[in-house]
């Protein structure tokens, strides 16, 4: 490699090791394992990887759509009112399961709870927030209005608005998150 490329070869192999992590049911937390950063390679273990991150956010969240959205149909008979409020719930619901996770990881690394909150609350801006506000604001309410007014069954219609926010919403979130672990911002010991 020439004098140029190698820093970003560098930087790349420092994103793949920061993200050997695992995600239970709960926190993120570092692997214990070092062995396990050569083998996030494959593209299956990086998409088993972002899977096992979002998944429990993701499954409370689509519960929460499904609802909060037909409820708010069934009282407001409006596409816009429903998809409003499905994008409010999604939002407090995905959220939520995400503030509980990165205060815990950030919990055994910091002396006060305090300082775990407040550097939680900074992960998560930094992970989510330019996303969060183009999803919130633009993508996720047309996307689920234009599936209402598409699409017959409500409940499918729901699915279908929140299956395709999310897909541009995780092309960005994902990014945050590497960037995120590549600065060492998580704790990762690869870059103390």
């Amino acid at each position: 490699m020439d004098e140029q490329t190698l820093p970003v070869a560098e930087s790349l192999a420092a994103v793949e090791r920061s993200c050997a992590v695992t995600v239970g049911a709960g926190p993120v937390t570092e692997t214990s394992n070092p062995r396990r950063v050569d083998r996030l390679t494959s593209l299956g273990q990086r998409v088993l990887f972002w899977v096992r991150r979002y998944l429990p956010a993701e499954i409370v969240a689509t519960a929460s759509v499904l609802v909060v959205g037909m409820a708010a149909l069934e009282w407001s008979k409006s596409a816009a009112v429903t998809a409003i409020a499905a994008t409010v719930a999604e939002n407090l619901a995905f959220y939520g399961v995400f503030v509980v996770a990165v205060y815990r990881e950030q919990r055994r690394r910091r002396p006060t709870r305090r300082e775990a909150l407040s550097r939680s609350l900074f992960l998560l801006a930094a992970e989510f927030g330019p996303a969060e506000v183009i999803d919130s604001v633009v993508i996720r309410p047309w996307a689920f209005g234009i599936a209402l007014w598409l699409i017959p069954d409500a409940g499918w219609a729901l699915v279908v608005g929140k299956v395709v926010a999310d897909v541009v919403f995780y092309f960005a979130a994902a990014g945050g998150f590497s960037l995120t672990m590549w600065a060492g911002l998580r704790g990762s010991d690869e870059r103390r």
